[in-house]
């Protein structure tokens, strides 16, 4: 019974977590991810390589990302691109390089363009559903119901919204 009861807590405070989290919004998050292809592209580095250039934008791509940290504390993109940023670090040993905090100053960045669609005049919106068990599977193998009322937002934007229920 006890573990039940603390599956169930931990089940609680993952969802209450992952919920504050996508309420407060990870919006800039995107603009890092954004920021760094760009600069990436910029600099002409194809794929992640051991090299002062790459590093120079990885560590900015970081520093983007930690700036990012109050708002994004329960999101998953949050803490996966932290992660990552930290592994392609170690990968390509960028601690060997002598990296500056900043870019070149005068370097023009290209806008980006972040969607390039553009609904017609008579748009139809489309809706889908998606549909599963309440059920939570907790560490010892029991099932328990996840009852939460009402709908909060995963993602929302001018082009598709996606919205969680239970």
């Amino acid at each position: 019974r006890l573990h039940v009861m603390a599956g169930m807590y931990a089940a609680i405070f993952f969802l209450m977590t992952a919920v504050i989290g996508a309420k407060k919004g990870c919006s800039r998050l995107e603009g890092c991810r954004r920021e760094y292809l760009a600069g990436l592209e910029e600099a002409g580095i194809l794929e992640p390589e051991p090299t002062l250039a790459y590093c120079q934008e990885l560590r900015l791509f970081g520093q983007c990302v930690q700036r990012t940290t109050k708002g994004c504390r329960g999101d998953l993109a949050f803490h996966s691109t932290s992660s990552l940023v930290d592994t392609l670090a170690r990968r390509y040993n960028c601690s060997q390089h002598k990296i500056r905090g900043e870019r070149k100053q005068g370097v023009a960045r290209p806008a980006y363009v972040a969607c390039t669609y553009h609904r017609a005049q008579t748009a139809i919106k489309k809706e889908c559903g998606l549909y599963g068990a309440p059920d939570l599977r907790t560490f010892s193998s029991h099932y328990q119901k996840c009852n939460v009322i009402g709908t909060w937002p995963l993602l929302d934007n001018d082009y598709l919204a996606v919205q969680i229920t239970n």
